[in-house]
């Protein structure tokens, strides 16, 4: 009898794949923290929403979250128009501090200053200014220089100067304000998708499926490569590496300074027929160690969960593993389709935005993870295993070990066979031996898959050390 151990997750995570994988991989992992105690799948903490409505003469907008090193809270910027609204954390109240016309897109804290993006404008903007300001379009710096295209724009702080992409253009400003329209001289070839730093060196993704290297001051790229079909959009903040994301293929690359090297993929629903996916550049953080990325569909098909991916590892010594650690939870069911993460962002917490495309309620959702509550529905699905028929066998047994079950949490049990729908499987709870066990009748069934959920209550999550399935 065949059996599959499960036992470190932490050094598997989620394959590329449903049929095949490396040891500890499984298919999806939805909603776990497997990196503060490997070995342990622990449920993820608690994303609840922040009771916040963004409303300018009775129409809802939609918009992304600033941060800044101030002590009077966040600020919201809009999608649709200029209106910037800041938060009291105190009492959530929120007041308008600006209310010009151009939606926003990117920003960072330059020195003294905030750099702010919004469509083809760049604004400057003194950080003292804007702490107490009510009107930041009439202050110093508004407008301050004209972009020459207004699609992405991702900005970067790089070797003491602000870079900004600007199309096939990419702009220097220097900490005395200097500007620079094209620092590179004409020599790019498509738009810039996105913009990493590596060492010394810069890291453009464009559109016309190029990863390019500047060395940060000759007058063309040092180096530049090709990808086969793919435009690399988001860099994502693993450790020391340049890892990107492809939102047409879900590809990742690693990208050692020359050239992209094909890493793996993020394993697409088998049943999608469209494969694309969308994850904007402001939507990537490093948190706490964790480089976090926001993933959603593009397009009405399911083709990963959306949420919170982290591409992560506990230490040196361990790999690198895909994890999808926060999946969208709304009304107590995932959100999969018609939804868009606008942005992650936080400090001291970790919060990101969403919206849904369609449907009567279409404005932003601003979510706050809270540590002192567990996500409850955690799950991991497992790849998909053959069963020879030649063994004749009449019933599988699935075990699963933990290390705590507490009172009013459980563990339940999933299984497919041949392709076709789960079904719930009938537990049995050994509090001797802190094992959970289950029976599905696997005669004349060729491929076995299982799913394990957890179900919380508040603050309390059952905890797995390990997965055993008998066929």
């Amino acid at each position: 009898m065949p059996e599959i151990n499960l036992k470190n997750i932490c050094l598997g995570g989620i394959s590329d794949s449903e049929y095949i994988g490396n040891k500890n991989q499984v298919a999806e992992l939805v909603g776990f923290d497997i990196h503060s105690e490997p070995g342990i799948l622990k449920s993820s903490a608690l994303f609840e929403e922040l009771p916040l409505v963004f409303r300018y003469g009775g129409v809802d907008e939609n918009v992304i979250g600033m941060n800044l090193p101030l002590s009077d809270g966040f600020f919201f910027l809009s999608k649709d128009t200029g209106r910037v609204w800041r938060l009291d954390e105190s009492d959530d109240t929120m007041s308008y501090v600006c209310t010009d016309t151009l939606p926003y897109e990117s920003w960072t804290v330059f020195g003294t200053y905030l750099i702010l993006v919004a469509y083809n404008k760049i604004h400057r903007i003194l950080l003292t200014t804007i702490a107490s300001s009510m009107e930041w379009k009439n202050e110093a710096g508004w407008n301050w220089k004209t972009l020459s295209d207004s699609n992405a724009h991702p900005i970067l702080q790089q070797n003491g100067k602000v870079y900004i992409g600007d199309g096939t253009k990419l702009v220097e400003i220097d900490s005395a304000g200097n500007y620079n329209a094209d620092v590179l001289n004409g020599s790019l070839t498509g738009d810039i998708l996105c913009i990493k730093e590596s060492g010394s060196n810069i890291i453009l993704g464009l559109s016309d499926y190029k990863i390019v290297t500047w060395n940060g001051y000759s007058e063309a790229p040092s180096y530049s490569d090709k990808t086969v079909g793919d435009r690399l959009s988001l860099f994502i903040p693993v450790d020391n590496a340049v890892v990107a994301l492809s939102n047409e293929t879900a590809n990742l690359y690693t990208c050692d300074g020359e050239r992209a090297n094909f890493l793996r993929q993020i394993r697409a629903d088998r049943d999608a027929t469209v494969k694309t996916i969308a994850s904007y550049h402001r939507s990537t953080l490093d948190f706490g160690g964790i480089p976090y990325f926001a993933l959603y569909n593009d397009g009405g098909d399911k083709i990963v969960l959306p949420g919170l991916y982290s591409f992560a590892r506990k230490n040196s010594s361990y790999p690198y593993v895909l994890n999808h650690d926060y999946p969208i939870i709304e009304s107590g069911e995932f959100l999969e389709n018609s939804v868009i993460i606008d942005s992650v962002f936080g400090t001291y917490s970790l919060y990101y935005i969403y919206h849904k495309t369609s449907g009567t309620d279409q404005t932003s959702h601003v979510m706050k993870r809270n540590e002192a509550k567990l996500m409850s529905g955690s799950y991991l699905k497992t790849l998909i295993y053959p069963i020879s028929n030649s063994d004749n066998l009449n019933l599988g047994k699935i075990e699963v070990g933990y290390r705590a079950l507490p009172t009013g949490t459980s563990i339940k049990m999933y299984a497919s066979k041949n392709y076709g729908a789960f079904s719930q499987i009938t537990v049995v709870v050994d509090a001797k031996n802190n094992l959970v066990t289950g029976k599905v009748n696997v005669g004349k069934c060729r491929t076995l898959q299982v799913i394990i959920e957890t179900a919380g209550y508040v603050n309390k999550a059952p905890e797995i050390d390990m997965i055993n399935i008998n066929i």
